[in-house]
Order: C-alpha cells, then structure tokens, then sequence
C-alpha cells in the first residue's frame, strides 16, 4: 500500500494479541535508544486494526534484503536449515558474530553520543540490548539481516534496520494473567516472568535450548565491555517516565489498562536488570 512517497506493508493485527500496540511501543523505544529501527505505525485497513511498516529497502536501487537464514547457509556452506525458523542451534552467537564482524568497520552515527567506531556486530549488540529490554522473544534467523546494493563500486553492506518486534511487552497475555503476575500471585510475578522467556538465538552450535534475550546481549558483548557500557549508558539517560509516556501514546481503543501497567512494569524490571550488569559481567 502507498502511504506518503514510500511503499508500506499492512500487517493485520490478530484479535486479542496486542501485535499492533507491542511493535509500535518497541519501536519507538529502540528510536528513544538511537537504535536504527523499521518505521512502523498503528494503522486500519477495512476496519480492521494492524500496523503499517515502511519498506527500507530501495530496490530503485539496487538494494536487496539479505536475510540472517541467507547469511548462515554461506556461513555454514549451504548445510544450514534456512526453512526452519525454530529449535535452530546453528543460529548462534558465534556464527552471526563471525559474519557481522567481516564487514568493515565505519563510523555509525549514534545519535545523541554522536558517531562512534563500530563493525555490524557493535551495532547488532544495540538491537540485543532492545531486545533484553522489551523481551522480544522472536529474534530468529529471518528477523535480522543486511541490505546489500548492486553497484558497480561495490557499495559495502550495510545493517538492515531492526524490525518485527511484536513478540513483546507481554503482549500475548490476557488481562486477567498480567493482574495476577503483577499481584505477585501464587508462583507468578514480572521476575519470573522476565526470566522465562527464550529467544532463538543460541550460545553455540551444542547447546540444547536457545538463551533468554538478556543472555545473549551478556554473551554477545562479553568480548565487548566498551561496547556493552556504550549501551548500557545509552540506556541509563532514558528514565522509566520516557517509557511510560511511549506507552500512553498509544490509543486506548489499542491496549487495555492492565496491558499498559504489564509493559511498564516489564520494561522497568528488564532496565534494572540491564543496569546492574556492568561492562564485565
């Protein structure tokens, strides 16, 4: 669909799992963050809630989407499962942080700290740091990737921006469950609740079962303690009030009252988390 000057994509919202108002909120997080993120907006189509997303690739000229599935199949000389999106032990930190880290380093300007040194691999660790923060569970092998252009200069590759976070925030619970986990009822709180989810991305090619999303932001900058402090500061200047006033932008008519009050208490719990980590956790 056309939507100003650009091309966008509408993605129908199912009924009752939040998707339109979890991918709007976390992308205006990651922006908060000065993490390169999809414009994505709330939007209807006959009637129908979802959001609209803005195509970033430019294929006018020349420029193609490469998926992280692509990536990995050279990576792993064409033996890797690229049709399989799940319980996928190859898609893991080594891999993607051996093929990020093979393309040149350049200045990538960070906004408020200004530019900034960094491979593809720095930079992919802000989208795990958004993803640690939101509890995106859904980073999976065709949830990042690098857009390539087709020059006769050989334009170098270049990160695609973060995109697809709508496995966040809670928003698969219904309102009843995040009134008791926040209540703290029985065995259920936001700390147990935090901890359980998985991402789809693994520690190495042997582990069972992939790592929760702040696992793999502390295992991807574990050989990156300035890297890691760059994000965690960056993180430390945006207080809980920026959040919460992300979130009551979003129209009542979108997300309840309790689903407000989970994604606040969520992204305040994982921000605690993130800042008591240190640069050599």
């Amino acid at each position: 669909m056309a939507h100003g000057h650009r091309r966008w994509l509408f993605k129908y919202n199912r009924p009752g799992h939040g998707e339109d108002w979890s991918e709007k909120i976390a992308a205006e997080i990651g922006r908060l963050l000065a993490i390169e993120c999809a414009n994505v907006d709330l939007a209807r189509c006959a009637g129908k809630p979802g959001v609209i997303a803005q195509n970033f690739v430019d294929g006018g000229a020349g420029e193609r989407l490469v998926h992280g599935n692509e990536l990995l199949s050279g990576h792993y000389g064409g033996s890797y499962p690229t049709s399989q999106a799940y319980k996928v032990s190859q898609h893991c930190i080594p891999a993607i942080r051996e093929i990020l880290s093979g393309y040149p380093a350049h200045e990538y300007q960070g906004g408020r700290d200004g530019g900034v040194v960094a491979t593809l691999w720095h930079r992919f660790a802000g989208y795990l740091l958004l993803d640690a923060l939101i509890g995106n569970t859904d980073r999976h092998h065709e949830n990042w990737g690098l857009i390539t252009r087709a020059t006769p200069s050989g334009a170098p590759a270049t990160l695609a921006p973060s995109f697809d976070h709508a496995s966040s925030l809670g928003r698969e619970l219904s309102d009843a469950d995040r009134r008791e986990i926040l209540a703290g009822s029985g065995n259920r709180d936001v700390e147990r609740y935090a901890k359980k989810g998985r991402s789809k991305i693994y520690l190495n090619t042997e582990s069972a079962k992939p790592l929760t999303p702040l696992e793999v932001f502390v295992n991807a900058t574990a050989e990156l303690p300035d890297f890691r402090r760059f994000w965690l500061e960056r993180l430390a200047a945006i207080d809980e009030a920026s959040f919460a006033a992300i979130i009551g932008r979003v129209p009542e008519s979108r997300i309840s009252t309790d689903a407000r009050r989970f994604a606040s208490a969520l992204l305040v719990y994982n921000r605690h988390r993130l800042l008591s980590l240190g640069p050599d956790y």
